[in-house]
């Protein structure tokens, strides 16, 4: 889902802060005085002050002179919550670089900026960055800057990168319809690498499973109930098509589908997927068919769109 890319961008810019201007100007107060009166001792100290500040100039611009970004990536979240949006950046120096701080420079995606207290050279680190979510579809990582006072706090200096990921908004599972079933031949082929009556797995008991399945000793211990399942067990399957959810809504149904999706997921049943606009989902299972599913409801019909 996500793409990987390496962005460099060497242009870094450094301007005062309120406190570096507040001591360049003290500076030349000094100097002025100095001038004035003749006093010969005010000259070191106005150029022990211009050393300082000069030095830390320099430092402050190296802190992000040599950063790249690597990567970014998310989860999947749903309408509603935030982001977690996790970025990777590499100090390309070889010296240790400390006090970064990274945030998304469009207003409307910022939140609190992430913080890393030190990045050796030759390193990587990685931030979490969270994002303010949207309505459902498929967005672009906003622009990032990384920004640094270190180490005195007179200069600000700070870079910035276009990532080229994306992150992906679906819609909050919510709805009352149960699941619908789909046929038990479907599910059936996802086992069909096992063969005979070798143990599988255990899963939660359900209604309608046979006494003999149930792990009895493990619930004796003070386990929940557990069903044995052997590789020649059909898989529960279910059918998700737009036509089966009784609601006019298209926000809505994608809500009940997504619902469905997470639901069938949980049980680590197999589902298959149709919606209207040609959208065909064969039955599978997993996390990944899980994602693929979502992503299909976070897009359709959207113009939220990469």
């Amino acid at each position: 889902m996500i793409r990987d890319s390496l962005i460099k961008n060497n242009r870094a810019y450094i301007i005062p802060t309120w406190f570096g201007a507040l001591l360049g100007m003290l500076t030349l107060c000094i100097f002025l005085v100095a001038a004035t009166i003749n006093g010969v001792l005010l000259y070191p100290l106005g150029f022990l002050i211009l050393t300082l500040g000069l030095l830390s100039m320099t430092q402050t611009n190296s802190q992000v002179k040599n950063l790249v970004f690597e990567n970014g990536q998310s989860d999947l979240t749903p309408e509603g919550q935030k982001v977690d949006a996790y970025v990777t950046i590499r100090n390309l120096n070889i010296f240790d670089i400390f006090n970064i701080s990274a945030e998304w420079r469009q207003a409307t995606f910022s939140t609190a900026p992430a913080l890393v207290n030190k990045i050796s050279g030759g390193d990587s680190a990685v931030l979490k960055i969270p994002l303010v979510a949207g309505k459902r579809g498929k967005y672009r990582f906003p622009k990032l800057r990384l920004t640094s006072r270190f180490p005195f706090g007179t200069c600000y200096a700070w870079k910035s990168f276009t990532p080229e990921q994306y992150y992906i908004i679906y819609p909050a599972p919510d709805g009352h319809q149960p699941l619908p079933r789909g046929s038990q031949e479907e599910a059936s082929n996802l086992v069909s690498d096992f063969r005979g009556e070798d143990f599988f797995e255990y899963r939660n008991f359900r209604n309608g499973d046979s006494p003999r399945a149930i792990n009895w000793r493990a619930h004796a211990r003070g386990l929940p109930l557990l069903t044995k399942v052997y590789a020649s067990n059909p898989q529960p399957s279910f059918s998700l098509n737009w036509d089966h959810v009784l609601i006019h809504d298209t926000e809505k149904k994608l809500q009940q589908l997504s619902l469905w999706i997470e639901k069938a997921s949980q049980e680590n049943a197999a589902f298959s997927l149709e919606l209207p606009n040609g959208t065909n989902l064969i039955a599978g299972s997993g996390p990944a068919h899980r994602l693929k599913a979502l992503e299909f409801l976070a897009v359709f019909d959207s113009t939220n769109y990469v």
